[in-house]
């Protein structure tokens, strides 16, 4: 029953905040039990759905999915962090990036960067999760805004297992041949041609095409 308690949990300080005139940015959180963040992730139907882990060792895993509010400008993110504090309190956490190459080929027509605010957001660290409830009470009717993330919170699934991904090799081309590349290196090992070759350099290409169930 780890997945009921907490969900009701957060319906119920959403209860809270119907009676209240808070004004800003909301972040309502509690802790949450989790196996497997992508596995949790795939089982979801809110989008967009989106995952985040840094390299490090460690480090912590973050599963979002839904959007409060979003931006294609840093000016315009800026400016929201900036009207956000003038009501105080929290500051929220958006997810996204800035492009490498926004003039390359087949990228002209996306963004330089975008950024979002989650309406859901699942974090794990060191064994410990968290599940996170996002709203804003800016220039939004406060009704639609907790109806909407009613909605959200209505709509989670369970945890579901990734299916194994296994692959199995049904087809292998190797360029040259075994009988062509040993001839190559009878060759070219040769005492009649190892006594004017200063270096021979050999390459052997393999080509694998993969199935996966």
């Amino acid at each position: 029953m780890h997945f009921v308690k907490p969900i009701e949990a957060l319906k119920h300080q959403l209860d809270t905040l119907s009676n209240s005139a808070r004004r800003g940015f909301v972040h309502l959180s509690i802790p949450y039990h989790v196996g497997n963040v992508m596995g949790w992730l795939n089982a979801q139907s809110v989008y967009p759905r989106l995952y985040w882990q840094s390299r490090d060792e460690g480090a912590v895993e973050y599963a979002a999915l839904g959007v409060v509010k979003a931006f294609d400008s840093l000016a315009a993110l800026q400016a929201d962090f900036t009207a956000l504090a003038d009501y105080g309190g929290e500051q929220p956490d958006y997810f996204g990036g800035m492009a490498f190459d926004p003039d390359a080929p087949g990228w002209q027509h996306f963004p330089g960067c975008y950024f979002l605010l989650p309406r859901i957001v699942l974090r794990r660290h060191q064994g410990g999760a968290t599940l996170s409830l996002n709203l804003r009470f800016d220039d939004r009717c406060p009704e639609a805004e907790i109806a909407q993330a009613r909605a959200c919170l209505a709509a989670l699934e369970e945890e579901q297992s990734l299916p194994c991904l296994l692959p199995h090799v049904y087809q292998r081309d190797d360029r040259p041949t075994l009988k062509e590349w040993m001839a190559s290196v009878a060759l070219v090992t040769h005492p009649d041609q190892l006594g004017h070759t200063p270096k021979v350099v050999l390459s052997r290409e393999t080509c694998l095409t993969l199935a996966f169930n």
